[in-house]
């Protein structure tokens, strides 16, 4: 796996992309192939999906986004950091590559972003292949319900910002959660992940993700049901982020969805056991070709 990481490391291009609002979202891209777009998770980078890469860039042109508030990418303050608005800052970005039909991969939150992708992109008159839905935020998941109100409450908000090393909690906090196995955990990791939440105006940008979060999630349900491309959830049977138990709710609600359980693994599937991830996901993928 070291030795794939390196070949992929070394291959991938960096590039910036400026949105239809004037700001700047940032990309890896890599591999050759058809096209897929991959959409990182709250607190995340396209630094989650190294694990990942070097099997999907066998067969896959790999575009590994930034989101805005997030990685490599600007820290705007004022844009629209709905699901709805980052897909549609999407589309934009996708409309400017070439090739296709595309393929979308989504984590969590980013789940919830592709989502609204894979509804807005045919409206946009792009042909898409495949979803992949990682673990993605949904309507029937009761932890981000309870939480989101509480991280976005002002008190919560001025103690966070107050914290000039806020990123540090919140980095211990969270993978204490998002691994079924925390033995798995590295220190690669834990730095991986603090990195952009180091640079200034990235945990403001995360509390402004989940200030209208309930709101968000719900609309999902009514927009999952206009889905009309095959898709594949993926879970770990032990995730404490987004509850194993809403997959069954979003199988009855997708049109054309079947679920992959990865047994004992936590939120994060594709980095605790990418092996099994990745022999899920490229045949899955490979099929619409």
């Amino acid at each position: 796996m070291i030795e794939a990481q390196q070949t992929f490391l070394g291959q991938t291009t960096e590039h910036d992309f400026t949105l239809p609002t004037g700001h700047r979202m940032h990309y890896r891209k890599v591999g050759n192939g058809p096209p897929v777009v991959l959409i990182h998770g709250l607190i995340a980078s396209s630094f989650s999906w190294r694990f990942n890469l070097p099997a999907l860039a066998q067969h896959f042109t790999c575009y590994a986004v930034d989101l805005l508030g997030m990685g490599d990418a600007e820290r705007p303050s004022g844009v629209d950091v709905s699901p709805r608005g980052l897909a549609e800052g999407l589309v934009a970005f996708l409309k400017a590559q070439s090739g296709g039909p595309w393929s979308i991969i989504g984590t969590s939150h980013g789940g919830a972003v592709a989502i609204w992708l894979a509804r807005l992109a045919r409206a946009a008159g792009l042909e898409l292949n495949r979803l992949v839905l990682s673990a993605p935020a949904n309507p029937w998941s009761q932890h981000g319900r309870r939480l989101a109100p509480f991280a976005a409450h002002p008190i919560s908000r001025a103690v966070v910002k107050a914290s000039r090393w806020a990123y540090i909690p919140v980095r211990r906090m969270t993978f204490s959660r998002m691994y079924g196995d925390r033995r798995l955990i590295t220190k690669e990791t834990l730095a991986g992940y603090a990195r952009p939440l180091k640079i200034k105006g990235t945990v403001p940008h995360c509390l402004d993700l989940l200030k209208n979060w309930v709101r968000n999630v719900d609309e999902l349900e009514g927009v999952m049901r206009g889905i009309d491309v095959p898709t594949l959830l993926v879970w770990g049977t032990k995730d404490r982020l987004v509850y194993f138990s809403s997959a069954q709710r979003m199988l009855e609600t997708i049109p054309d969805a079947r679920l992959l359980k990865i047994e004992g693994a936590g939120h994060l599937p594709y980095e605790e056991r990418p092996e099994e991830w990745n022999a899920a996901v490229v045949p899955f993928l490979r099929d619409a070709h």
